[in-house]
């Protein structure tokens, strides 16, 4: 787990894990208003 556990690994690339995807959304969320 890296960066607090909102990236890992998978494979060769990073991925946003269940708890990064819900910051992302909620980050996407309040810049749309």
């Amino acid at each position: 787990m890296l960066a607090d556990g909102l990236l890992d690994y998978h494979g060769d690339r990073l991925v946003l894990t269940g708890r990064g995807r819900l910051l992302a959304d909620a980050v996407v969320r309040t810049l749309l208003g």
